[in-house]
C-alpha cells in the first residue's frame, strides 16, 4: 500500500514537472503550465509539452531509476506511474502512445524484478520501447539520455 501511495505522489509530481518544462525537484512542484492543457492541433504547444516530457524522463531516469540500472520494483514501478501520467497529459496521440507502451514497458520490468529477474533481462522490454519516445524527443530537440 505504502508503495501506491508512493507511486501516485511521484505521478502528481511528474504531470506538475512535465507541465512546467523544469526539471523539478522531487519535493516541491511547480503550477501547471499552459502548454499541457493548449488544443490538440496546436504544433507548437505539442512541441513544448513533448520538449517538457522529454526533460522529465531524463531527469527521472537519473534520480528515480539511477540510469537503468536500479534493481528496485518499487522505483520502476513508481517510473511507470510517472510516465502514465506523462501520456495522459500529451495532446499528441503519437507521443502519447509512445509513452503508454514505455510506461507498460517500466511496470513490466518492476514486475519481472520483484520476481527475481536480474535488471539487465527485466529492463530489456523497456530499452526496446524507448527508441519510439526518443524519436519525438528528438524532434522536440531534447533527446533521451
Amino acid at each position: 500500500m505504502r508503495a501506491l501511495v508512493v507511486s501516485l505522489a511521484l505521478a502528481g509530481v511528474a504531470l506538475a514537472g512535465c507541465g512546467g518544462g523544469s526539471a523539478a525537484s522531487s519535493e516541491t512542484a511547480g503550477p501547471a503550465s499552459s502548454v499541457a492543457s493548449a488544443p490538440a492541433g496546436s504544433g507548437a504547444a505539442n512541441a513544448g509539452q513533448t520538449a517538457a516530457a522529454c526533460d522529465e524522463i531524463n531527469r527521472l531516469t537519473r534520480e528515480q531509476i539511477k540510469g537503468l540500472t536500479d534493481d528496485s520494483p518499487d522505483h520502476w514501478q513508481a517510473f511507470a506511474f510517472s510516465l502514465q501520467t506523462m501520456a495522459d497529459a500529451s495532446s499528441d496521440p503519437e507521443f502519447q502512445g509512445a509513452l503508454t507502451d514505455l510506461a507498460t514497458a517500466a511496470l513490466t520490468a518492476s514486475d519481472d524484478l520483484a520476481s527475481g529477474t536480474p535488471v539487465g533481462k527485466a529492463t530489456s522490454g523497456f530499452l526496446d520501447a524507448v527508441p519510439a519516445v526518443d524519436h519525438f524527443c528528438k524532434l522536440a530537440g531534447k533527446p533521451l539520455v
